[in-house]
């Protein structure tokens, strides 16, 4: 297995094979991966997804993009299961009173599962945003809401972007001596705010001149059209057949309270190895682990046919 995978090269650039899938596809299995982690709340659920949407989003943006992704967001994670048991006092069960201040067991669990579904979500979008490009999230609502298709996808590169750009700016501004590092607190504020009126100018600059463009190429006179079209091959059925199938299980979960546990009042917790909560964590398991199984897949198929 280690041979496998070492031999796929998950590179930065490196195109898996579920990116090749169908826009419809892609967005259909990323919409479940959100509705697992914003339901089941189950800690072996949440682990298990957390484990394979690690994987996934190493495959997709490299290990060292995601582990400093994974940096910022396990101080976010400890941030919340420090916080929420001192300021979250309900719960039956009590661990400790200090001083008036009650921590329970029920916020301090509620911490925690709530920390990695933030965890989970985070790492879902960041390979979300590296396959689901903007060409196929256009392809995919463009005709059936352009205007809104396209604010969306303006919205999810303004922070980026901003980033970005501010970055090159203050690189910029460290050639003509201004910097933030060993200033005092006026004085970074007064350089930070210099920047920031820099980096806004800036973007208006370039919206003006996208809209001058859009005008100037026509944009909204006549229908639209698709830059790169995308065909449902069979491959795309048989995983759309995978998901609906698996969408049906979940329904049947979320309905019986599968993998779902009753935290306040009081915690309630069945049994996490009964056959139907495994079957559940199986499920699951097959679902957020399609685009990995289809990289193993490719892999051992040019393994074996040299």
């Amino acid at each position: 297995m280690g041979y496998i995978f070492r031999n796929t090269k998950l590179k930065k650039n490196h195109r898996i094979e579920f990116e090749r899938l169908n826009p419809a596809t892609i967005f259909l299995y990323y919409m479940i991966l959100v509705v697992v982690t914003m339901v089941f709340n189950s800690p072996l659920i949440l682990l298990t997804e957390f484990v394979i949407v690690l994987f996934l989003a190493s495959m997709t943006v490299g290990l060292n993009s995601t582990l400093k992704t994974l940096k910022g967001t396990s101080l976010m994670m400890l941030f919340i299961m420090i916080v929420n048991p001192i300021t979250n006092h309900n719960g039956g069960s009590v661990l400790y009173s200090i001083n008036g201040l009650i921590i329970t067991k029920e916020a301090t669990i509620y911490g925690v599962l709530m920390a990695f579904s933030l965890a989970n979500i985070i790492l879902i979008f960041t390979s979300y945003n590296k396959i689901m490009s903007n060409n196929k999230f256009m392809f995919l609502f463009g005709k059936i809401l352009p205007q809104l298709t396209l604010l969306t996808m303006i919205v999810m590169r303004f922070v980026p972007l901003f980033l970005d750009r501010f970055k090159n700016i203050s690189q910029i501004q460290k050639t003509r001596g201004i910097q933030l590092e060993g200033k005092s607190i006026k004085e970074k504020s007064i350089n930070t705010m210099r920047l920031v009126e820099v980096l806004l100018i800036d973007s208006c600059y370039e919206a003006f001149q996208t809209a001058d463009s859009m005008t100037a190429r026509g944009f909204g006179s006549t229908k639209r059209s698709n830059y790169q079209r995308y065909k449902f091959n069979k491959r795309d059925g048989i995983i759309g057949l995978i998901l609906a199938t698996g969408i049906l299980y979940l329904i049947f979960a979320i309905v019986n309270k599968i993998g779902i546990i009753t935290i306040y009042p009081k915690l309630i917790v069945t049994s996490v190895t009964s056959n139907i909560e495994m079957l559940t964590l199986t499920v699951i398991s097959i679902i957020c682990g399609l685009p990995i199984i289809m990289e193993i897949r490719e892999a051992l198929w040019w393994t074996f046919s040299k």
